[in-house]
């Protein structure tokens, strides 16, 4: 390979070399024909006269023109030589036509084969990559994920349209019923809550009358239902700190889910404030996303 070849061999191996616009460097490369498209291969060379010259997609173009559009983008030789002379689809393409039923008369029985098919395609995709080891099967890995990606939007999309005027009308209906229903309600607590002197009373006095044994039940009302006393044991704190020693060392305590999401949050938040936590770090983690 010529020298005049150093910053696409440079960019292929994942050197950065400074890129400048007017500069068209011979290599191959690829580019979209528009935001979104597919892939075209680009060639550029020198002529032995020292002329440039450029091919994108099999046809003569202007080097100047395709440049800044494909110097980020170099494949090697064979890459190339295998798509734009053998017709051979790029190593990291997802396959055509795969994942795109959505125009079905069902769009969740298109969407869910969409799914399926892709899936199938990524199976055998990743049995035969795993582990990943070059840099067109982590692209085309990526590609795939996008592409569920895509799927996983349109069918969130569809279904939340779909859903939307149930929604509204549950809404709808929950609005023109609810001043209804919450003034019952109050309306009721209000009653019961002013029987209960009475009521209270009333036990006091067939307690004095009965004297030791049962009570009979005591109740209001001559109509439907009737509204009596019930019992209803409710925890009163009267020393938090007693209430606090006195599960400090209880394990139920520090297993209970709520407990552990708590004390993670209050750590984290110190961490990122700056303020030291015994026990706990922040650490990074890189992940695919």
């Amino acid at each position: 390979m010529t020298a005049s070849h150093d910053f696409w061999q440079s960019a292929l191996s994942g050197k950065s070399f400074p890129i400048h616009e007017n500069d068209p460097q011979s290599g191959y490369y690829r580019m979209r024909s528009f935001r979104g498209g597919p892939w075209l291969p680009v060639a550029i060379w020198k002529d032995s006269d020292g002329q440039l010259k450029a091919l994108r997609d099999g046809a003569p173009v202007d080097a100047q023109e395709v440049w800044t559009w494909c110097c980020q983008h170099p494949v090697s030789y064979e890459t190339y030589v295998a798509v734009a002379e053998q017709g051979q689809p790029w190593p990291d393409e997802v396959p055509a036509g795969i994942g795109h039923n959505s125009g079905a008369a069902d769009p969740v029985a298109g969407l869910d084969q969409s799914v399926t098919e892709l899936r199938e395609a990524a199976t055998a995709f990743l049995e035969s990559a795993t582990p990943i080891t070059s840099k067109a099967q982590a692209d085309k890995a990526a590609n795939f994920a996008e592409r569920f990606a895509a799927l996983e939007k349109e069918a969130e999309e569809a279904r939340t349209r779909e859903k939307r005027p149930i929604l509204e009308e549950g809404r709808a209906i929950d609005a023109r019923w609810r001043p209804v229903i919450e003034r019952a309600a109050e309306s009721k607590k209000e009653l019961k809550k002013a029987l209960e002197p009475y009521l209270l009373a009333e036990r006091e006095r067939l307690a004095a009358e009965a004297g030791p044994g049962p009570l009979p039940p005591v109740r209001a009302g001559s109509a439907g239902r009737r509204v009596g006393l019930r019992t209803v044991r409710r925890l009163v704190v009267r020393d938090r700190e007693a209430l606090v020693c006195a599960y400090r060392r209880d394990a139920r305590l520090w297993a209970h889910p709520q407990v552990e999401s708590a004390l993670r949050d209050l750590a984290e938040a110190d961490l990122r404030a700056g303020r030291a936590v015994k026990g706990v770090e922040l650490t990074d983690e890189q992940v695919a996303a």
